[in-house]
């Protein structure tokens, strides 16, 4: 089985964010794809508000919300949404050294309000209470239960820690590659499609931002074209970390526990699950970015 959130930590958005630097045309936040740049800095101050207690800051959650998190909380969804906490901590450190203390804070204060980690799964918790009907919530208990789900849920976790990147990197320096078992990778990413959904994601975040930035509105069709060829040249990067992921999270599973992985994936509830996380991201993504560009368009002008 996938993730329900194809959002491992390393590719997790801001691939592009632009937002103005000392240096002109900077790109500030070009993601270089790599599993070092996620991982979680011990003993630094992070930058980022942590998350308050649910009572202090939200409404009283619903059974059915109650519920939802509940059974999600037997897979590592809420997990690889707290993680993206370490994500923005890594990009602020690297916007401290090239921006003057008044922009850094503008973008300190748009990354708080805009991409916690809190608002992130309070969004996605309220949308999945209101979309997943009662049979689907029945099916992924059934499902959590499962051992070996519950094997490739830990797998997952493992492979996403700081530690589990370093092994990552040295994995891909060692890996002989197998013909057998790079067929089910590939078939697996076939399946989950993990590749285009990140893209799929970071062109949200991207559009968000044009849309922010521009002093005029952009017709739909030339938004499209001109986000989706600055989007497509991370694609290699992408397609190929996604890859090194997958062959060194499921390194310890036998061809036929692979097989079984596939077949399970395409369980009705898991899909429908995931694709109203998917969609509820991308309007997070895009209305962050839209703040993100408003941000840079206000210090151009």
């Amino acid at each position: 089985m996938k993730k329900l959130l194809i959002l491992a930590p390393p590719l997790f958005l801001l691939a592009f964010l632009f937002f103005p630097s000392k240096k002109k045309n900077e790109i500030l936040f070009q993601d270089e794809i790599s599993s070092q740049s996620a991982s979680i800095k011990k003993g630094k101050k992070t930058s980022v508000k942590k998350d308050a207690p649910v009572s202090e800051t939200k409404p009283q959650a619903s059974d059915k919300q109650k519920e939802v998190e509940a059974v999600l909380a037997a897979t590592n969804l809420w997990d690889d949404l707290k993680s993206i906490d370490g994500l923005m901590e890594d990009r602020l450190d690297k916007a401290r050294e090239l921006l003057p203390p008044e922009e850094y804070e503008k973008l300190e204060k748009i990354i708080q309000e805009n991409f916690s980690s809190a608002k992130f799964i309070e969004s996605v918790k309220k949308h999945l209470s209101e979309k997943l009907t009662p049979e689907d919530i029945e099916d992924l208990k059934k499902l959590t239960e499962d051992p070996f789900l519950q094997r490739v849920w830990d797998l997952q976790t493992n492979s996403s820690s700081p530690e589990g990147l370093k092994e990552m990197a040295e994995f891909a320096k060692e890996y002989t590659p197998s013909p057998e078992r790079d067929k089910l990778i590939q078939d697996y990413e076939n399946q989950t499609q993990a590749a285009n959904k990140m893209l799929d994601l970071n062109h949200a975040l991207l559009k968000g931002i044009f849309v922010g930035a521009s002093p005029v509105k952009i017709p739909p069709e030339e938004l499209q074209d001109i986000t989706s060829k600055i989007t497509e040249k991370i694609r290699p990067s992408i397609e190929s970390e996604v890859k090194l992921r997958f062959r060194y999270t499921y390194q310890d599973l036998s061809p036929e526990e692979l097989k079984k992985l596939i077949q399970i994936d395409g369980h009705p509830a898991l899909t429908k699950t995931e694709n109203l996380v998917h969609e509820k991201l991308k309007e997070l993504l895009h209305e962050g970015g839209m703040e993100m560009g408003k941000a840079s368009k206000g210090r151009a002008n």
